[in-house]
């Protein structure tokens, strides 16, 4: 602590001379030294399939009362077979003017000198990063890398990337049903395909899936058409037409299964077989391999045999017991000949 004083009399004017000193005190405090910021650095995810995307991202704390300006730009260069990915997403939350640098395919994620590190804060730079071979990849920013007003990082950072092969996906399969699978002429029955998908992520279709009934089947006049496949659009199935559409905007679920359904009829009888061809469901992780079969049985009406009246009883007349022309002709037919036979024994007697 330092006091500066100024006597009573120091100062001599034509007017007289300061009767009080003047005093004033200066404190000098120790030097406290900066601490120097730090970094760290993750994967995220830290484990990815061959071509797959990882966001590589690098903080910067500043633990200091001021803000840590860097005196010279952070680079940052990606282990051997790790890349900057197609659409780089490079951003940053440090303040500052001139953004971080990242050409696609290369190999340098950059933050410019212009920028630096809030306050007793952090900020952070992050990029996309790409793997076209399996493996272990070590990330490392030595220490000294960063360079700031308030000194430099003092122990280095490290991230691992695990990129594990690509696992072929299996191909999704079809099933489908016709319930009931026999039913009279004009009769309903409902049309189910089974859509089932093995692999670990969603089978999203890439064309539709359009299901031809057999000719003499029909779609019914309340085709109750449904679906319990994700995704927007609804499936589509005219009164009397002969398609069932399950649109390219539905998908499968991993690891599971889901329907599209319809009712359906038949005008005449008969057996008819439905068919979907291998390749008729196309998605992202394949095609069905093999075709899908559902058979439905079509009837008349069997009419019961009519039962005759007890004997003794009288049968009354109506529309249906009325002779029609052909049996009036047997009729007289019949008469005539008894007559004819009448005539004949007559004059034999």
């Amino acid at each position: 602590s330092y006091t500066n004083t100024l006597l009573a009399g120091t100062l001599v004017t034509s007017n007289g001379n300061n009767t009080a000193p003047a005093v004033a005190t200066l404190t000098v405090i120790p030097l406290i030294p900066s601490t120097p910021p730090t970094l760290g650095k993750v994967f995220e995810p830290s484990t990815i399939n061959v071509n797959g995307i990882s966001t590589l991202t690098i903080t910067l704390s500043n633990p200091n009362v001021s803000n840590a300006n860097l005196s010279s730009p952070l680079v940052d260069t990606l282990p051997n077979s790790v890349v900057i990915a197609a659409i780089p997403n490079a951003s940053t939350t440090c303040s500052g003017s001139d953004g971080p640098i990242a050409v696609v395919g290369g190999t340098n994620l950059t933050l410019p000198a212009g920028r630096s590190i809030p306050a007793n804060s952090s900020c952070s730079v992050s990029v996309d990063v790409t793997a076209a071979s399996d493996g272990s990849y070590t990330n490392t920013l030595l220490a000294g890398t960063l360079v700031t007003s308030n000194g430099n990082n003092t122990a280095p950072a490290v991230a691992t990337l695990t990129v594990i092969p690509l696992i072929p996906s299996t191909p999704p399969t079809l099933g489908k049903v016709f319930d009931p699978s026999t039913i009279n002429v004009n009769g309903i029955s409902r049309l189910t395909v089974t859509l089932t998908n093995a692999s670990l992520s969603n089978a999203n279709l890439s064309s539709p899936l359009v299901d031809t009934l057999p000719i003499g089947v029909v779609i019914a006049a309340i085709p109750n058409i449904s679906t319990t496949c994700s995704g927007s659009g609804g499936p589509i199935a005219v009164a009397g037409g002969t398609n069932v559409t399950l649109p390219a905007s539905r998908s499968i679920p991993a690891n599971s299964s889901c329907t599209v359904s319809v009712d359906v009829t038949a005008a005449s009888d008969g057996s008819y077989t439905n068919t979907l061809l291998a390749g008729a469901l196309v998605t992202n992780t394949g095609s069905n391999q093999s075709p899908v079969f559902a058979n439905l049985s079509v009837t008349s009406p069997i009419t019961p045999p009519t039962t005759p009246p007890p004997p003794g009883t009288t049968t009354p007349i109506t529309s249906s017991t009325i002779p029609t022309l052909s049996e009036w002709a047997m009729l007289i037919l019949s008469s005539l000949l008894v007559l004819v036979g009448v005539s004949r024994i007559h004059r034999k007697v």
